[in-house]
C-alpha cells in the first residue's frame, strides 16, 4: 500500500507490506519511505527506514532453500535531466547476522550500467543453506571481504567480475575430528552473458594460509596451497553446461585436470574428462599416505617409493558417480619396505578401470529376477564414450622377504567393476615357474562379486615363504596341477585338492577356503590328511624331542583367525605298516605328558634318564586333540586292559605315556603356555 504526505518541498511516499518478484528472486513484505526532491539538476531520490521481510530464491519456501529475513535497506540516488542518467550514490543493505553491502553506480537508459558492489567483514557462515549448511554439531567462523563489478552495454551484452577474500576462518565439529584453523584464501572471477542467454566465464580460487585436519588427513596450506580453475558457460535455454578446461592443484603434490566435459542442468550431471599428469609418486603419497598413516602403521616411515604417476578417466556423475571409464599409470616405479622385505624395481602399471554403479537390489544379491543389473548408464560403455580400457603390470625385479620373482609382464582387461587377465602368464618363481591366468573378478566393490584366476605349478618349493629358522629345516613342496582359486563374495575357495611334500611324507589338502577377505577378522578354513611323514624329520625341526618311525594323520575344520587356531580336530597315528624303526626320546616322552593330560613317567627324574638312556622302542602312537569354544582336550587313541594311551611301549621295553584324566580339558591359552615352555627349560635336544 502507497500513502503520500504533505509533498512540499518534495514527495514522500510510504510503502506497507508490498511484494515483488524480480528474475529468480521473491521479496515478500518489504517496508520503506521513499522521499523525492526536484532540483536544478534533475530529481533526487531517497530511501529510508527500508526492511524487506522475507527474501526467498525461486519464491519457494522449503526445507533447506535459500531464505534470508528482516534486510534492511537505504538508498541515496540522483536522476539527471535531460540524459536521464541514474547516479545510485549508496545502496546500504544490512543482512542480520552477515554484515553490510554497499552498492554504488551508474545508469543510462538504453546504453549503459555500471553498479559496484563491497562489502567489508562480512561473515558468510550464516548465508549458507541447503547442502552446504552444516550440521548443529558444527562450529564455523568464515570473515570475508567482497568487492564485485556489474557492467552492461547498450546491446544487452554484461559482465560481471570479482572477488571474495577470506581471512583467519576457521571451522570443526564438535570432536575436532574434522578442523580447519586460520585459513586464508580468495575466489576471482569473471562472468559475462548476452541478449543470447549464453553464460560463460572463469572463476579461479586459492586457499594459501592456515591448516586443515580432515580425520586423519592434515594440510598445511602455508607449505601446500591449493588452488581451482575453471572455465566453460551455460545455455540456460538448453539446460546444458559445458567446462572448456579446469584445473585442481596442491602445490609440490598434484594437478588434476578437468579437459572438455559437459552436461544437464536439471537434474545437475554429465560426463567428465579428467587428466592427471604424469607427475612423481613420492610428495603425493608422503602427504596422503604416509604422513595420515604414520602414527598407525610405522613401518610407513621407513618406505621408499618412486615413480611417475598418471591418469586418464571418463566420469558419468548423475545421483553420484554412475560410471567411470580410463586408465591409471605408474611408470619406473619402485617400492621398498625394508622390515616387510618388500622391494620391486622396474615396475610398469597401466591399472584399466570400469566402474558402473550397481542397483542396490543387485549389490546385495537379491535382484527379483536373480540378474545382475546396473543403473543409470547401464553395463555396456556408451556409443559416444571410449571402449573399455586395457593395460599391463610388469616388472623387472620383485622380492618379497627373500622370495625373488623374475621379470614378467601381464596383460590386464577392464570388466564392469573388475579386471581380467585374459592369458596365462609364465612367471619365474626363485628358480621355478609358476603360470598365472587367465582369470578375473567382476562386481569387487559388492557383496555378489566374482571371480576365478587359474595356477599351475607342478612342483613348487614354498621353503622361500618360510621365516628364516625353518628355513633348511622344512622344505614343502606344493603340487599345483591346474588349480583354480575362486571368489565368492567375501570367500577365496580352492576348486580342487592338492598336495605338498613335506617330511618326506605327502599332504593331501582337501579343501583350503578364506572367508571375510576384505575383513581383520578373516578367517581360514582347512581340512587335510597325510601319510608317510617322517617322524625324525619333523620332530628334528622342533624342540619337542627325537621320535622316529612314520606318522599318518588329519586335521578337520581347522579354523584360524587374528593368527591363531580357533578350532580344529586332529588325529596322529604311528603307521603300523612302516619297516622304519620306531623310537621316542626321553625328552619327547617327557614333554609329551607334560602337554597332555597324562603325569610324566619320568616324575621329574628325565635329566637324569637321558644320562643313561636316549630314547626308548614304542609300538604305537595314537593322539586325538580337538578346540572347540576355547577348550582343549587330548585324548588317546591306543586302548588295552582298561587304559588309554598316548604312547604303547615296545614289546620287550619302553615307557608307557597313559591319559590318567581323558574327560579332562583345559583353556586354550593354557594350553599354548605349555607349549611354549617346550625348549625353553635348557634341555638338550636328543639327536
Amino acid at each position: 500500500m502507497l500513502a503520500m504526505a504533505d509533498p512540499v518541498p518534495g514527495v514522500t511516499l510510504h510503502v506497507e507490506e508490498a511484494s515483488y518478484k524480480i528474475g529468480p528472486f521473491a521479496l515478500e513484505g518489504v517496508r520503506a519511505r521513499i522521499t523525492l526532491e526536484r532540483t536544478a539538476a534533475g530529481v533526487r531520490v531517497q530511501v529510508d527506514d527500508g526492511l524487506l521481510e522475507r527474501l526467498l530464491w525461486d519464491g519457494v519456501r522449503s526445507k533447506g532453500s535459500f531464505e534470508i529475513e528482516n534486510i534492511s535497506f537505504q538508498v541515496r540516488a540522483a536522476i539527471s535531466k535531460p540524459s536521464g542518467m541514474v547516479t545510485l550514490e549508496e545502496l546500504v543493505i544490512r543482512l542480520p547476522r552477515v554484515g553490510a553491502l554497499v552498492i554504488r553506480g551508474t545508469a543510462v537508459p538504453g546504453k549503459s550500467l555500471r553498479l559496484d558492489l563491497q562489502g567489508l567483514e562480512l561473515q558468510l557462515r550464516h548465508l549458507l543453506r541447503g547442502p552446504l549448511e552444516p550440521g548443529r554439531d558444527w562450529e564455523l567462523l568464515f570473515p570475508a571481504n567482497l568487492q564485485a563489478t556489474w557492467v552492461q552495454g547498450a546491446s544487452g551484452s554484461w559482465e560481471i567480475s570479482g572477488h571474495l577474500r577470506l581471512e583467519k576462518a576457521s571451522f570443526h565439529d564438535s570432536l575436532f575430528l574434522h578442523a580447519g584453523e586460520g585459513l586464508g584464501g580468495s575466489i576471482r572471477w569473471r562472468l559475462e552473458g548476452g541478449s543470447g542467454a549464453i553464460l560463460g566465464g572463469r572463476v579461479e580460487a586459492r586457499a594459501s594460509a592456515g591448516e586443515i585436519l580432515w580425520d586423519r588427513f592434515y594440510l598445511n596450506l602455508s607449505k601446500h596451497p591449493v588452488s581451482m580453475e575453471l572455465r566453460g558457460d551455460v545455455d540456460p535455454a538448453a539446460g546444458r553446461w559445458s567446462v572448456q578446461s579446469g584445473a585442481l592443484a596442491v602445490q609440490g603434490a598434484a594437478v588434476i585436470r578437468l579437459l572438455h566435459s559437459s552436461g544437464a542442468l536439471a537434474p545437475l550431471g554429465g560426463r567428465f574428462h579428467v587428466s592427471l599428469a604424469d607427475q612423481e609418486v613420492g610428495p603425493l603419497l608422503d602427504l596422503f599416505l604416509r604422513q595420515p598413516l604414520e602414527a598407525e602403521v610405522p613401518w610407513l616411515a621407513a618406505v621408499r617409493w618412486a615413480g611417475r604417476l598418471g591418469a586418464d578417466l571418463h566420469l558419468w556423475i548423475g545421483a553420484g558417480l554412475e560410471r567411470a571409464l580410463g586408465i591409471f599409470r605408474l611408470q619406473d616405479g619402485t617400492v621398498r619396505i625394508p622390515e616387510k622385505g618388500v622391494n620391486l624395481t622396474g615396475l610398469h602399471l597401466e591399472c584399466p578401470v570400469w566402474y558402473e554403479r550397481i542397483a542396490p537390489s543387485a549389490a546385495d544379491g537379491s535382484s527379483p529376477s536373480g540378474k545382475r543389473t546396473g543403473s543409470g548408464p547401464g553395463r555396456v560403455p556408451p556409443k559416444d564414450g571410449p571402449s573399455p580400457p586395457v593395460g599391463r603390470l610388469s616388472w623387472q625385479g620383485a622380492e618379497f622377504s627373500g622370495l625373488k620373482l623374475g621379470p614378467a609382464t601381464l596383460r590386464l582387461e577392464a570388466l564392469p567393476n573388475g579386471m581380467r587377465l585374459p592369458e596365462a602368464v609364465r612367471i619365474p618363481w626363485d628358480g621355478q615357474t609358476v603360470l598365472l591366468g587367465p582369470g578375473g573378478a567382476q562386481d569387487v566393490w559388492t557383496s555378489n562379486r566374482q571371480g576365478q584366476i587359474r595356477i599351475h605349478a607342478v612342483p613348487l618349493d614354498l621353503s622361500p615363504l618360510l621365516p628364516p629358522s625353518l628355513q633348511g629345516a622344512v622344505r614343502p613342496v606344493v603340487h599345483l596341477a591346474d588349480q583354480e582359486l575362486r571368489l565368492q563374495g567375501e570367500r577365496i575357495v580352492a576348486a580342487r585338492p592338492f598336495t605338498v611334500d613335506l617330511f618326506s611324507g605327502t599332504v593331501n589338502v582337501e579343501r583350503l577356503e578364506v572367508r571375510h577377505v576384505l575383513s581383520e577378522a578373516r578367517e581360514g578354513i582347512l581340512d587335510a590328511s597325510w601319510t608317510d611323514v617322517d617322524l625324525e624329520e619333523l620332530t628334528r625341526a622342533t624342540a619337542f624331542g627325537r621320535v622316529t618311525g612314520k606318522l599318518k594323520g588329519r586335521i578337520t575344520n581347522l579354523r584360524f583367525a587374528y593368527g591363531a587356531p580357533i578350532a580344529f580336530d586332529l588325529v596322529l597315528q604311528s603307521q603300523d605298516d612302516s619297516p622304519v624303526e620306531r623310537k621316542i626320546s626321553v625328552t619327547a616322552i617327557d614333554n609329551l605328558a607334560q602337554v597332555g593330560t597324562a603325569q610324566s613317567p619320568f616324575v621329574g627324574m628325565a635329566s637324569l634318564l637321558k644320562v643313561f638312556f636316549k630314547d626308548f622302542p614304542y609300538q604305537k602312537i595314537g593322539i586325538r586333540c580337538r578346540l572347540e569354544n576355547d577348550y582343549f582336550t587330548i585324548r588317546g587313541l591306543v586302548h588295552e586292559g582298561g587304559r588309554e594311551y598316548l604312547v604303547r611301549r615296545g614289546l620287550v621295553r619302553g615307557v608307557n605315556v597313559i591319559n590318567q584324566n581323558p574327560r579332562n580339558r583345559i583353556s586354550w591359552n593354557d594350553m599354548v603356555a605349555r607349549l611354549s615352555r617346550i625348549g625353553k627349560s635348557g634341555k638338550a635336544r636328543v639327536q
